[in-house]
């Protein structure tokens, strides 16, 4: 008898502790298992209000292109090319077809990035997994629109000897740049600025489920806290037209309400903390806010643009002091 108390003491024991460690597990969503998309670190436009929009400041930007560059150079890291195989340094050379000897840093204008997104729906912090990165040669034209776009190699981190935390390099505190989550044109590659769309809506609901519920607090440009009137401000909105009355001929003023669907926001603004580790090669990013943005029509449904109606600041001493 005194046994099977032991043993059902155990067991009791067993059980609380294995409940105590499980409600203590975080929830969390994964948004994408893959995605891949290009952010922009030189900005054409210098006059920019934002210092941090589309760019790294220098050393740093030179020193991480360095180091890239250097590793695919000498065979510090293995260097791929957008089928996975694997290549050469002097073979991305040649496929410049520009005659130099080697790559002009200068000319990397974009970071192509290959990623898995999770959520966590506790602190609705998103977390971003890198898997690989690639060098981006384009050209930029006078509205600041990139074309002519030329990915270098792709760099995937050593999974192997992975425990260097001492070589981690800060490529950049702060970085902002935009992520489509849904295609604008055609595209050969599915994962390219893409998020299945049922994963994609999951997503945007439960960020903006969380705001209007104020489990999550969000603020305009301004700092101030986002409510519901605010939001369905950006939501709803009046346009004045001038229309002629049928009947007598004269030009009347009419008030047209346009409602706007959240489910249409293709678009995330982040600012990130950039950091790699020049040892493994693993590119870690820190998200330090998140901002939706939702397309914005004419009454023809011509595009006009997009709105953000609120930023989330995962780094609360980012919120703008009102």
């Amino acid at each position: 008898m005194k046994k099977l108390i032991e043993k059902l003491c155990i067991a009791i024991v067993a059980i609380v502790l294995f409940s105590c460690f499980t409600t203590k597990q975080v929830k969390s969503q994964t948004v994408t298992n893959r995605i891949i998309y290009d952010a922009s670190i030189k900005n054409k436009f210098p006059d920019d209000d934002n210092p941090y929009r589309n760019t790294i400041a220098e050393p740093q930007k030179g020193e991480f292109l360095n180091w890239i560059l250097d590793a695919a150079r000498t065979n510090k890291a293995n260097i791929f090319d957008n089928a996975h195989n694997q290549i050469k340094y002097e073979d991305v050379i040649s496929n410049q077809n520009n005659g130099k000897k080697d790559i002009d840093k200068s000319k990397i204008t974009q970071i192509r990035f290959d990623e898995k997104w999770i959520l966590n729906e506790k602190t609705y912090e998103l977390s971003k997994e890198v898997f690989g990165f690639c060098p981006v040669i384009d050209t930029i034209n006078e509205q600041g629109v990139h074309h002519n776009q030329n990915p270098l190699f792709w760099i995937y981190p050593d999974k192997v000897n992975n425990n260097n935390a001492s070589y981690n390099f800060i490529i950049t505190n702060k970085i902002s740049y935009v992520v489509y989550i849904a295609p604008r044109d055609e595209t050969s590659d599915p994962l390219m600025d893409n998020i299945d769309s049922v994963k994609r809506n999951k997503f945007v609901s439960t960020i903006i489920d969380a705001v209007l519920t104020n489990k999550l607090k969000a603020y305009d440009y301004d700092g101030k806290l986002m409510t519901k009137e605010i939001f369905d401000s950006y939501f709803t909105r009046s346009d004045t037209i001038s229309v002629q009355n049928i009947d007598t001929g004269n030009e009347e003023i009419k008030v047209i309400t346009t409602n706007l669907d959240y489910k249409k926001i293709y678009l995330f603004k982040f600012t990130e903390e950039w950091s790699l580790n020049t040892k493994t090669f693993k590119f870690t990013k820190k998200v330090l806010t998140m901002a939706p943005s939702v397309e914005l029509s004419d009454n023809e449904g011509n595009f006009k643009g997009y709105v953000t109606p609120f930023i989330i600041y995962f780094d609360k001493s980012l919120i703008p002091k009102n």
